[in-house]
Order: C-alpha cells, then structure tokens, then sequence
C-alpha cells in the first residue's frame, strides 16, 4: 500500500518539503523521481501473470530494513555517471517508504480484523484519489508521468536488481495490466475473472478496479487519508536528515531503521 497514483501523488506533495538542494535535483530529474515513487512496486507488474524470481524480489524489497538499503544505494550513486538521475530516483524511492511504512501497519490490521483484504484497501483507495483528483480511475491515462526510456530503464535497473530489459518490459507491463483490470465492460470483466481463477491467480481479483466504491472501506478510506497527511509531516521532519545522509554520509535516524511495514529488522 498504498498504490500506483497514491504513491505519485504523495511524491509530488513531498517535494515542497525537502531542502532546496534537493529540491532542484528533483525537479530538474522529475521521470527519475516519479518513478522512483512506486519503490519496489514497480516490480510487481514483471509478467504479472505468473510468479517470477523479479515480482518476488518486490516483494522482498518490503521487508528489508529501509537504512540497509539505503547505505547500498548511496554507494552506487556516488560512483555513478549520472549521479543527479540516481539521487532523484532514490529520492522517490524514500517518499514510497515513508508512506508505506505509515500505512502497512493499520492496512494488515484491517485485513486480520476481516474488514478487507490488502489489495483491496489499497486499490479502493486509489480509485478514490484518482476521481478526487480528476483522473479517470478506469484507464491507464494517468500514468502519462511514467517515463519509459534508456535512461530511466538502467537507473532503475541499478537499484532494483534486475536488467535494463527487464524494467523496459515492466513499464510496458504494468500499462497493459492496468487497462485491463480497470475496464468495466462486463463480458471483459467475465472474461478476466474467469482468467484469474483459471491460472490460479485468485489474488489478482483483489485489484480490480471496482466501478463503486467499496462500503466495507469507508472508514478505511477516511483513516487511510489521515495517514497520508501524518506521513508528509514525517518527511517534513525527516527530508533534511535523508538529504544530508545522501550528500554528505551522515548517519541516518531510527526512523529508517525498519522494514516497509514498520518492523524491526536486522
């Protein structure tokens, strides 16, 4: 959690509280940025049909301790020929972690209290931002701020494990991926489900992009909002002292000494 656009647009309310350094870097790499935004998400969407060692490694990227990571990817930019597009790609990819790490917590407790399942909470919630901002939440036009490129395909590459190829494949993927599940004809809707279910691939039905909102999630919708705004006053608090751990190597806080669901680990 949360997903695609939630984690955009919480990227792009960041960016007015990091340092002006900072900021410049940002806006001057801003397709770097923005797809640093959705962290190791971005993975999911790699032949999303099937498992694969590059959705696991997604997956695991979430829980692996945020500093750990952090200190591995400071290492590559200082060596990096392009050093401003990795900054802003791991700039991004902090923005994703503070969100995340606000929200994991009180989204597993919703689906262990049986309210709904993970990936329902999030993709109710991003349906609510997407309309609320004036996007359509039943196509895939929003995501015009993905860049898919050489360049942005091996910063990626770089720090999410995998190839250049391997990105290039996932953007296009995740494109297609969101048409479909977000479609609301209903024989393709049939036809997806049935899909689904065939290839056993039940959790795909999760995502679906729903034409009415979810009323199990109301209340959902309404804390998840406030976390939202308790996770910009976090980076508010917290920017300078990523900022300066990235410029200057100076140590980072507690704060990042977690997973992305706020947990402990080594």
């Amino acid at each position: 959690m949360p997903s695609i656009y939630a984690h955009y647009l919480f990227g792009d309310k960041c960016i007015s509280k990091f340092p002006q350094e900072l900021q410049k870097i940002v806006n001057d790499n801003r397709k770097f940025y923005d797809l640093g935004t959705a962290g190791g998400d971005l993975l999911f969407y790699y032949k999303p049909y099937k498992k694969n060692d590059v959705r696991s490694y997604g997956s695991k990227l979430h829980r692996e301790n945020m500093m750990a990571q952090l200190e591995a990817f400071r290492e590559k930019a200082v060596d990096s020929c392009a050093k401003e597009s990795d900054i802003a790609f791991i700039a991004g990819y902090y923005t994703h972690f503070m969100l995340d790490s606000r929200s994991h917590p009180f989204i597993e407790k919703m689906q262990a209290e049986g309210v709904a399942k993970h990936f329902v909470i999030e993709t109710d919630y991003d349906r609510k931002l997407l309309i609320k901002h004036g996007e359509d939440a039943f196509d895939n036009k929003y995501l015009r701020f993905q860049v898919s490129d050489q360049s942005t395909q091996e910063v990626i590459a770089k720090y999410l494990n995998t190839t250049p190829n391997n990105i290039k494949k996932t953007l296009k993927d995740r494109k297609k991926y969101l048409k479909y599940i977000s479609k609301q004809n209903k024989l393709w809707r049939k036809f997806l489900i049935f899909v689904f279910k065939a290839s056993g691939n039940e959790a795909g039905l999760d995502i679906l992009v729903q034409k009415d909102e979810n009323d199990k999630c109301a209340e959902v919708r309404n804390t998840l909002d406030k976390l939202f705004l308790d996770a910009l006053v976090e980076v508010e608090k917290t920017a300078g002292e990523f900022w300066d751990f990235i410029a200057e190597g100076k140590k980072l806080g507690e704060r990042f000494d977690c997973d992305f669901y706020l947990q402990s680990v080594e």
